[in-house]
């Protein structure tokens, strides 16, 4: 099972959270990609910001032009720096 959700932020960027179930274990990644970035298959090694987690990722919220808040299917938030 795959799920990910997209945030387009004011600067033109994208910021796509992911989930995925892989046998018994939820994994998750945020991967934000600046304005003018073309979003392909291989173009995961082009991310300004990645971040791999051991859990799964439920929803994110812009808190501010630079960071966003990301709630994980274990119930609890984590605050990221993304530029």
């Amino acid at each position: 099972m795959w799920s990910y959700s997209f945030f387009i932020p004011a600067d033109g960027g994208i910021l796509i959270l992911s989930s995925n179930l892989t046998g018994q274990y939820w994994n998750g990644s945020l991967n934000y990609f600046p304005s003018g970035s073309t979003v392909t298959g291989d173009s995961i090694y082009k991310t300004h910001t990645a971040k791999e987690m051991y859990v799964g990722v439920a929803d994110g919220v812009w808190c501010d032009s630079t960071h966003v808040v990301v709630g994980t299917d274990e119930g609890w938030c984590v605050r990221y720096y993304i530029f």
